[in-house]
């Protein structure tokens, strides 16, 4: 079904450019993708930041298994679900008081 493959495409690189902007905004870095994914750079050891974001129902992947300690793992969703994630993200990585 090549209409629902370009509906997908497009909606996919439409998320990933809202969070590449959001992320920038919060002073992340990540790593520019080609595919449905992004590695973020969440200064922190990401299995704590894994831990953290499932407690709020929130699924992504730790990257330390791969090496990159402070790397997380997101992939893209549907505009509700990325700014879900990208809230989530924002208490986690929240200054603790």
């Amino acid at each position: 079904d090549k209409e629902f493959l370009k509906k997908i495409r497009g909606l996919t690189l439409e998320g990933k450019d809202f969070i590449y902007q959001e992320l920038s905004r919060m002073g992340l870095g990540y790593v520019l993708s080609v595919a449905n994914f992004i590695l973020v750079d969440v200064g922190r050891p990401s299995q704590e930041v894994f831990k953290s974001c499932l407690k709020f129902g929130v699924i992504i992947r730790d990257m330390q298994q791969y090496g990159l300690v402070n790397f997380i793992r997101v992939t893209i969703g549907t505009q509700k679900e990325n700014q879900r994630f990208l809230r989530v993200l924002g208490k986690v990585l929240a200054p603790r008081v």
